[in-house]
């Protein structure tokens, strides 16, 4: 299984999916990782890290060079699995190591999908795979009729983690990376609104600082935006005990593949509102979140301030959303992938 995975002190969609999907198989295979430097894999299968710079682009370049030079001279495996969109660009290389299996992480607002040309290479390359798992349903859509050995398998999510709580505080909760994607800034600017109407309540952002938090973080002081947290990086379990005692979570991302912060919101238990983008459309056939069009301040407000004047309506959601989650645990994901390798 080749692919950045989650360190001790950051963690990003792709990198907790390949993670929790490498921890389950482990039973079962015989598995070894080929990721970054510090991966928490190595607490369950065998890892081979490589030292990565910080910078992204020579970051994704080194992890490229050393997977192939890795693959090339490594012993012989019976199924190779990557996860990054750059290593599709060795896929006819690796099929002629290993029964080759790609999983794609996202297409559309990700700029090798958007830049036309580069969306032509990548995915004639991706034909080259035995397997071709899309974790979005929208995304297996596009692609499904021209590339006939891909299938959906969606991302997942830890249901063991979530006790349930009943302590609910007037909290409305951001998590997940600091990026422009994230739609962010709209948030910041909705609880601008929504705090000069209920001044008690405190808009809590949890994520790994960066440049861009930073940025945020000056956002907030030259607007004067009052009661804003950055709570910074937190491990699982109070992540989860954040989330299980929000009284809204938002996550108004502006494009996704299939984000697992939406599933751990749901799983949590307590009303979501996120955006109306082609990722969760599942939300509105399953009726499970407020959903609203994306970089839309004012709509984002009018949600929160819908959720806390209307008790049962968020009941619902909270109740609606917890129950879809369970069809997403990640011992049934892992098992399905699990099954591709065989076929």
């Amino acid at each position: 299984m080749i692919g950045l995975t989650p360190t001790r002190k950051e963690t990003g969609g792709s990198e907790k999916h390949i993670c929790e999907i490498a921890k389950r198989l482990a039973k079962s295979y015989d598995i070894s990782v080929l990721t970054q430097k510090g991966s928490m894999c190595s607490d369950f299968a065998k890892t081979f890290e490589i030292n990565l710079p910080n910078t992204q682009l020579f970051r994704s370049l080194v992890f490229f060079v050393n997977v192939l030079v890795y693959v090339l001279f490594s012993k012989k495996y019976d199924i190779i699995h990557i996860h990054e969109n750059y290593l599709f660009l060795l896929t006819p290389i690796l099929k002629l190591r290993a029964k080759l299996v790609a999983t794609v992480h996202g297409c559309v607002g990700f700029r090798y999908y958007d830049i036309l040309p580069l969306r032509l290479i990548y995915f004639n390359l991706l034909k080259f795979a035995n397997k071709v798992i899309f974790v979005s349903e929208h995304d297996y859509s596009l692609f499904k009729e021209k590339i006939p050995q891909a299938i959906c398998i969606p991302n997942g999510v830890d249901i063991s983690k979530f006790k349930q709580s009943k302590r609910v505080v007037d909290n409305v909760i951001y998590f997940g990376r600091f990026h422009p994607q994230k739609g962010i800034e709209y948030l910041l600017q909705a609880f601008a609104n929504f705090v000069k109407q209920y001044k008690n309540y405190k808009l809590i952002l949890i994520g790994k600082e960066n440049d861009y938090c930073t940025y945020l973080k000056s956002l907030v002081e030259s607007e004067k935006i009052p009661n804003v947290v950055f709570a910074g990086y937190v491990d699982d379990i109070v992540l989860t005990n954040t989330l299980e005692s929000a009284k809204i979570i938002v996550l108004p991302s502006l494009f996704e593949g299939q984000s697992i912060a939406v599933l751990e919101a749901l799983a949590s238990g307590r009303p979501l509102i996120t955006t109306n983008i082609l990722a969760n459309k599942f939300l509105e056939r399953e009726n499970t979140a407020l959903l609203v069009e994306p970089a839309d301040s004012e709509a984002l407000a009018s949600a929160i301030i819908k959720l806390v004047e209307n008790n049962k309506l968020a009941d619902k959601l909270a109740e609606t959303g917890r129950k879809l989650s369970q069809k997403y645990d990640w011992n049934v994901i892992a098992e399905l992938v699990g099954k591709t390798y065989g076929e």
